[in-house]
């Protein structure tokens, strides 16, 4: 999951705190600053002041219990002096609850910074400590059009000879950019329904009716485009369940993302329930459309379920006006690529039918 992406530094605020060490025995807590000299005290202003830009995020190969996280930062150390930080772990929490609970923790390994140095975290593969404070996390990221990162850990600085304990707790403030990746999500295709509105500009592209039905019962084929950043919009209505789509082997990255979209429609269903849908299609007919709404139904990834993601995305219903041509030329498309002798069977047929008697035909003479 790409959690956001900027070529400009995101807005920041940290507070690196210079203490001993409290849980080592006969040891006093300190005031920030003290006990490391004049060393200690430039040391803390520089990272303090530092802004942390991050360039990249990603969640990859999620499983129920664990994921694999990816992070790439920079910061930039002034007036050419050279910090060594010592490996330490960064805990990721949510600012609003109290006392702090991480929900994941990773392992950085040491830094030595002098003028602008990258920080990275690389496939680090973790256990998410606690389900609902990462679940709220990705509800954030999610529905969010900006999001905060909280980082906490303990680490020794180096300057020359001189150690000197810090404390990190930092806010980051990031676009709700977001990206779920490698992940097979069912979802339920409904007619007419306005809903949560994540994926603002979310389109179906192209899609067709299959005729026959695919070996999987697949009976509509189409395109979409899911972008990764997140809106928020609300509207409740009664739904009536269509059928059920399929996205497959998804990774979204930033910008607009094209996906393979398959489904099974359940025919009988939409033409018994026909009045209503045309009821709530009104709008969308009224200007040669067809709206279409997926809500999330189940996440799996490598055959498993990832209890935090759906959570997250089942509470999510994206809408896309769909032109009821695109539908009916998609169709023909796909009947004809299925079917190279459809066209001639229909070109004979046509031929072979006399017109002329029909009661909305008339000839029209050259007089």
């Amino acid at each position: 999951m790409a959690i956001g992406e900027s070529e400009r530094p995101f807005e920041s605020s940290s507070v690196w705190r210079e203490s001993m060490d409290s849980d080592s025995p006969g040891k006093e807590k300190q005031r920030d600053g003290e006990g490391a000299g004049p060393r200690g005290t430039i040391a803390q202003r520089l990272v303090n002041d530092a802004s942390i830009p991050i360039h990249s995020a990603a969640i990859m190969q999620p499983t129920p219990d664990g994921l694999t996280f990816s992070l790439s930062a920079s910061l930039s150390v002034p007036l050419g002096l050279s910090v060594r930080i010592d490996a330490f772990n960064l805990s990721l929490f949510n600012r609003d609850v109290k006392p702090m609970k991480p929900y994941v923790t990773v392992p950085l390994e040491g830094l030595r910074l002098k003028g602008k140095s990258d920080i990275t975290i690389t496939n680090q593969t973790t256990k998410i400590q606690d389900q609902d404070q990462f679940t709220t996390f990705l509800s954030n990221a999610v529905y969010s059009e900006r999001f905060k990162l909280s980082a906490y850990g303990k680490a020794t600085a180096h300057l020359g000879k001189i150690k000197v304990p810090l404390k990190l707790d930092k806010d980051i403030e990031l676009n709700g950019k977001w990206c779920c990746c490698a992940l097979a999500d069912p979802l339920a295709l409904t007619s007419g329904i306005s809903g949560l509105n994540m994926l603002k500009g979310f389109s179906i592209d192209n899609a067709g009716v299959v005729l026959p039905p695919e070996a999987d019962g697949s009976n509509l084929l189409g395109q979409a485009t899911l972008p990764n950043y997140s809106v928020v919009t609300f509207a409740l209505i009664d739904d009536i369940i269509l059928g059920n789509g399929t996205i497959n082997n998804v990774l979204l990255k930033p910008g607009n993302n094209s996906v393979p979209l398959r489904a099974v429609v359940d025919i009988p269903n939409a033409i018994k329930n026909i009045a209503p849908i045309l009821a709530a299609e009104t709008n969308a007919l009224s200007q040669g459309n067809v709206m279409i709404s997926a809500s999330g139904q189940s996440t799996i990834y490598e055959g498993e379920h990832i209890p935090y993601f759906e959570k997250v995305l089942n509470n999510l219903t994206i809408s896309a006006n769909v032109p009821i041509l695109k539908v009916l030329f998609g169709t023909i498309s796909t009947l004809v690529s299925s079917n190279p002798d459809v066209m001639q069977n229909v070109t004979d047929a046509l031929r072979d039918t006399d017109l002329s008697s029909s009661p909305n035909m008339r000839v029209v003479s050259d007089n």
